[in-house]
């Protein structure tokens, strides 16, 4: 015999997948500066706190092509046809942080190297949401389900962990006027 259970190929006449990063950043420090070092430039350092945000979302739409009355045509391969999946996970993170820079300027150029700290605690937000197959309907024919309709999910979850992030930079700058 045959068994219930077995893998299916699975294929969309088309398929859209985008994914979305955005972050930004606040942070609020108090900066101590030191003397002129002996070959020009000084060095500044930075203690406070800081919140940063990254967030990424990350959705797939899979479809079946339309026949000629506008129904869907959905055949042994694409029975999840019609279906749609977002991720999406933001973090918060925010800590104590603490940071150098190195400025010297020459003339009418500065150049100038940062580098930072952050203890941070992340709280992090994840969701997941979709619906698989929105066009099935069971029964089915020849290599469709006969169990199975559309289904949808919607998830949520939140964490809490320790980010430690380092952050480094390099400037040069040209003062025109």
């Amino acid at each position: 015999t045959e068994p219930l259970v077995r893998p299916l190929p699975l294929t969309f006449d088309e398929v859209f997948a985008t994914n979305r990063v955005e972050h930004w950043s606040v942070d609020l420090s108090y900066i101590r500066r030191t003397h002129q070092l002996h070959h020009g430039g000084f060095l500044e350092w930075h203690f406070g706190v800081r919140y940063f945000e990254f967030n990424e979302m990350f959705g797939v739409e899979g479809r079946a092509d339309e026949d000629a009355n506008g129904a869907m045509d959905i055949a042994f391969g694409t029975i999840l046809a019609n279906s749609v999946w977002e991720t999406s996970a933001d973090n918060h993170v925010v800590g104590p942080q603490i940071g150098l820079r190195w400025v010297r300027k020459h003339e009418r150029w500065t150049l100038s190297t940062d580098g930072r700290f952050l203890a941070g605690l992340n709280s992090q937000n994840i969701r997941q949401r979709g619906t698989l197959a929105s066009e099935l309907d069971p029964p089915g024919g020849v290599g469709i389900p006969n169990i199975m309709g559309p289904t949808s999910f919607n998830h949520a979850e939140f964490e809490s962990e320790f980010s430690p992030m380092v952050e480094f930079r390099a400037n040069i700058k040209y003062a025109i006027t």
